[in-house]
């Protein structure tokens, strides 16, 4: 969204252009202190921000400076979802050169904290600089309230020889006073790598242990980078697959890290991270003891964590003599053996457990309070039934837990648990503690806090270790209002349209979408006095969202359409609210077609297509069956009868897709009938009509016909004009059917027979015969020998039984079956379905939307133009699905499954497939097994996702593999491929990562989105993943 400058500019002369991340705390303050002659984009969050600025600047003039308001931390800048750091600037060259024309002789000013306060900072702004043509200053310490330790000071320029910004801040120094915030990002840690990239911390063990320190398990060595956390002796995993390791399995083990820096609170916090507790020792039937999340004043400067054992480096020992942590204000203990929600205290002053007993809770989660209440037991549960830890575990994967800690700026607690890995927290028993005052017990949050994490083992042991923490904001997102407005024939103002918010206040609405424009026009302003016409997307501000008016067209008979609210802390309603305009006056009924009906043979099926109706003021919401064919003249199917269609009976409701799925199946002595069905619209008024349906004309005259049988000799046997039975006997014979619903039999002997008009049946026998089944719905059937049957015109099975045979279905809804042996099998038009059988069969689906089945043995099924569905069966089979959005299934055996040029869904199956998913936004899963994605150039219509991308039980293996070597093997790659191609960001979802892969080799600007991996985070990812 644009909010124009506050003051006119001359002609001429440029304005200043700010451009605020919207997810910042109380950004409004700021909108509200603009300096004259400044311009104002509010980023989408859920946009790219890069692409968001390079279309704003596309059409500009000259601007004299450019302010990017965000989050940062040093050599990093977060714009709404958007990371930009040394590593992902490479991705956005193409576009930030573009700002250049705009930016002539302007500056550039980065207002996020520290992203200029080490050599990586410093050297990201620079490059920044080369990029967008002009100077750019940066922060080196925290922006913003002075209060939390900030400034409003960007120390670091690349304007030569002062290093000093030239430009004036964007806002008033009022209003920067008293700004209530820093813009420092809040943490994202995964500890997998050989150091943190969050800094600093402190570490150490608990008083009176020989405890080891904690260490990053890909770390080798055990001094820390400056502000750092130690690595072990030798790295005990690769970079991206480490943890933040605890504790060991040795007895008596206690260890903390503290993050030291402060994290702004006024909007709360919302806390995830993955733990792992496994193999380890029991103690009086439990391992132990268990980890600790806690959160401290952000004033505070603790040098050491709390006692250990039960109290799990939070809460005191005073038997011992062991203070609990300087400035705690909550503690979440993750408690294997119980103790953390026992008195600690001998004379009983702090609180015992919820039941009031003194003993253990096992396997629980337990909360307690600040160093002001004494650190007293707050809340806990009882015993979690999947358990905190994994003691038969020997790895960490098998005992990963997730869990997530909300804390409201009001001091409302949530914490919940995953504890079947599935990355949800909605199953039974994870939502371990809900809507718990702290704030009652503990008073109000600090302004800021900091955090740390702390383990202990005692005679109890496990391995403990944390990894893939991420610190957000927290805010209640508001809540949006469903309006009902009555609709006349004159332009209405719209009422009722609203929201609220439980923690702030609305800043925007947005039209999520409009009604159609057959329906009418939506207009923010009354369209007799100026108004203009909105578009899907538009923000609006409070007191637009009360100016929306709705102009009827012609035959208006209701509409809908749906928006959002966006809150002063950036949260949005994920469920848009839905305006239902709705037309008043009398109700006209609804009106149905006069199909045509091809003439039906007897024992022919066919569906009735042409039968949906419409309404001139409103919508069909059903259809009704008011009366049936005879039976004896056939019966009418919800569904192809043939493919398990059901009886449709008097009275019986379809939907208005159903109607377009309703088949009549002739009886064999069908001569013409005729039934009735009626559309009901959304007011209630009912419109019937009968449909006529007639025979052919063939089967008009058809009566019953002859036997002709030949004998051993090489026979030619022609039908008369009736229903007749021709058998060949022995011999190559040739039998020809005519125009009624003849049974033909070729006996043995190479043998040639045609069905001509009329529904016929083709029975080949022994021998390689051929069988056409001419016009009609025929069946036809090879039997014994290679033989070729073609079903040609009309709805026909085919089958081949015995033998390699060809099969055509030609015209038609035609099922063909392979039958034993090597066939090959060809759809022709229609929608047909193809089963190959038995046998190593070739299916192609050529025309229309076709289902392919390749059954047993080694098939190869090719879909062809159509949105084709294709299953592999049980062996290994080759799957192409060519054009259209296609289905493809390897089912069992090794597949390989090639998806073409459209959207395509590929399933691989139960063992290790090769899926190609070509052209198109695919989505693909592998199935069990070591499956191999293969790209072979960059994706044209989309990126992929990969839903069940497996990385293996231990860290140094790989089950699937995402093959990248037709595109990097090219000319012009060298180097490690993997490390200067590949780059890897998180997704939509914190728990995906986006693939990325330079298509230009050593040039510029390469790198294109491939796919998106759901499930798994960037973290968990290496060059094993990979083949290059």
């Amino acid at each position: 969204m644009i909010i124009p400058a506050s003051a006119p500019t001359a002609p001429g002369q440029g304005s200043a252009l700010v451009i605020i991340d919207p997810t910042i705390d109380h950004y409004p303050h700021l909108l509200e202190g603009l300096q004259a002659e400044t311009e104002v984009l509010l980023l989408d969050p859920a946009q790219n921000a890069i692409s968001q600025i390079t279309q704003v600047l596309s059409d500009r003039p000259p601007l004299t400076s450019l302010h990017l308001i965000s989050h940062g931390r040093s050599g990093e800048l977060q714009l709404g979802s958007t990371r930009l750091n040394l590593a992902t600037v490479g991705q956005y060259a193409l576009q930030m050169q573009q700002w250049a024309k705009s930016l002539m002789g302007a500056e550039v000013l980065l207002y996020g904290c520290e992203v200029a306060a080490d050599e990586l900072g410093k050297s990201l702004v620079r490059q920044i600089s080369q990029l967008v043509g002009t100077h750019v200053a940066a922060a080196t310490t925290l922006v913003g309230s002075a209060k939390l330790g900030g400034s409003w000071n960007l120390g670091f320029s690349t304007e030569p020889g002062t290093g000093r910004r030239r430009s004036p801040l964007a806002f008033n120094p009022q209003t920067l006073e008293t700004y209530p915030a820093v813009l420092a990002l809040l943490v994202n840690e995964s500890f997998t790598g050989a150091d943190v990239t969050a800094k600093p911390w402190i570490f150490g063990t608990g008083a009176g242990t020989t405890s080891a320190n904690p260490f990053l398990t890909a770390r080798t060595g055990a001094a820390p980078s400056a502000d750092g956390i130690p690595g072990a002796a030798v790295a005990i995993d690769t970079p991206n697959n480490g943890t933040l390791r605890l504790t060991d399995t040795t007895a008596d083990q206690a260890a903390f890290v503290i993050y030291n820096a402060p994290i702004s609170a006024n909007g709360g916090v919302s806390i995830t991270f993955d733990f792992f507790a496994y193999n380890g020792t029991a103690f009086n039937g439990s391992n132990g003891d268990g980890i600790s999340f806690f959160l401290i004043d952000g004033t505070a400067a603790p040098t050491t964590a709390g006692a250990f054992g039960g109290s799990l480096g939070y809460a005191q020992k005073q038997v011992q003599g062991i203070s609990g942590i300087t400035g705690g204000y909550l503690g979440v203990g993750f408690d294997e053996f119980g103790n953390f929600s026992t008195s600690i205290e001998p004379d009983g002053t702090q609180r015992p457990t919820p039941a009031g007993v003194n003993t253990p809770v096992r396997d629980s989660v337990s909360v307690r309070g600040s160093q002001a209440s004494g650190y007293a037991f707050l809340t806990g549960t009882g015993t979690l039934a999947a358990g905190i830890d994994v003691p038969s575990a020997t790895t960490r994967d098998p005992a990963v837990r997730r869990a997530k800690i909300d804390l409201t700026p009001t001091g409302v607690l949530g914490v919940q648990v995953d504890l079947n890995g599935n990355g949800s927290f909605a199953d039974a028993g994870e939502q371990a503690i809900t809507n718990f005052n702290v704030a009652a017990v503990n008073g109000a949050l600090p302004s800021t806090f900091k955090f740390g994490f702390a383990s202990s083992t005692g005679g109890a042991t496990n391995i403990h270790e944390v990894r893939n923490l991420v610190i957000n904001t927290f805010t209640d997102p508001p809540v949006v209002a469903d309006a009902t407005v009555a609709i006349g024939t004159t332009t209405t103002n719209l009422t009722g349209l609203s929201a609220t918010d439980p923690d702030g206040t609305i800043a925007t609405y947005t039209l999520s979408t409009l009604p159609p424009t057959t329906q009418g026009t939506l207009f923010l302003g009354n369209p007799s006095s100026s108004g203009t016409a909105v578009t899907a997307g538009q923000v609006l501000t409070p007191a637009q969202i009360t100016q929306l008016f709705f102009q009827p067209a012609s035959g208006f008979s209701g509409a809908t359409f749906t928006y959002t609210a966006t809150d002063n802390q950036g949260a949005t309603d994920s469920t848009p609210a839905t305006v239902t305009l709705s037309r008043t006056g009398t109700n006209r009924p609804p009106t149905l077609p006069t199909p045509t009906v091809p003439d039906i043979d007897p024992g022919e099926t066919t569906n009735l297509t042409g039968l949906a109706g419409s309404d001139p003021d409103g919508s069909i919401t059903s259809y009704t069956i008011a009366s049936l064919p005879p039976a004896a003249q056939g019966r009418l199917f919800l569904g192809n009868p043939n493919q398990g269609g059901t009886r449709i009976t008097v009275g019986q409701v379809l939907t208005p897709t159903q109607i377009e799925q309703l088949f009549f199946q002739a009886g064999a002595g069908f001569s013409g009938t005729r039934f009735t069905y009626g559309a009901i619209d959304n007011g209630g008024t009912r419109t019937n009509s009968t449909i006529t349906l007639n025979a052919s004309a063939a089967a008009a005259i058809c009566r019953p016909g002859r036997t002709l049988k030949g004998n051993s000799g090489g026979n030619s046997i022609n039908g008369t004009a009736n229903a007749d039975t021709l058998i060949g006997f022995a011999g190559n014979d040739v039998l020809n059917g005519r125009n009624c619903n003849d049974r033909i039999s070729g006996g043995r002997g190479n043998d040639r027979l045609s069905g001509e008009g009329g529904s016929d049946t083709l029975q080949g026998g022994t021998g390689g015969d051929r069988a056409n089944g001419g016009i009609g719905a025929d069946r036809v059937s090879g039997g014994l020998g290679r033989d070729f049957l073609n079903g040609a015109a009309g709805n026909d099975r085919v089958t081949g039984d015995r033998g390699d045979d060809v099969l055509r279905g030609n015209n038609g809804r035609d099922t063909l079956d392979g039958g034993l042996g090597n066939d090959r099998l060809f759809s022709g038009n229609g929608n047909d379905l193809l089963n190959g059988g038995q046998g190593n069969d070739l299916l192609n689906g050529e025309r229309d939307n076709d289902r392919l089945s390749g059954n047993s043995g080694r098939d190869r099924l090719n879909g062809g133009r159509g949105q084709d569905t294709l299953i592999g069966g049980i062996s290994g089979d080759i799957l192409t699905g060519s054009g259209g959005a296609d289905v493809l299934q390897g089912g069992r055996g090794r597949d390989r499954l090639v998806g073409g040029t459209q959207n395509d869904r590929i399933s691989g199956g139960t063992q290790g497939d090769f899926i190609v998913g070509g052209g198109g936004a695919d989505t693909l899963t592998g199935g069990t097994g070591r499956d191999r994605f293969v790209y072979r150039a960059t994706q044209r219509g989309g990126v992929d996702v990969i839903t069940d991308f497996q990385l293996g039980r231990r860290s140094n293996t790989a089950i699937d593999q995402i093959d990248l070597t037709r595109i990097l093997g090219r000319p012009g790659y060298g180097g490690d491929r993997f490390r200067r191609y590949v780059r890897l960001a998180s997704g939509s979802s914190a728990a995906s990562t986006i693939v990325r892969v330079d298509f230009n080799g050593s040039a510029v600007g390469g790198f294109q989105a491939l796919t998106s991996l759901e499930g798994i985070r960037s973290a968990s990812l290496s060059a094993r993943n990979f083949l290059v």
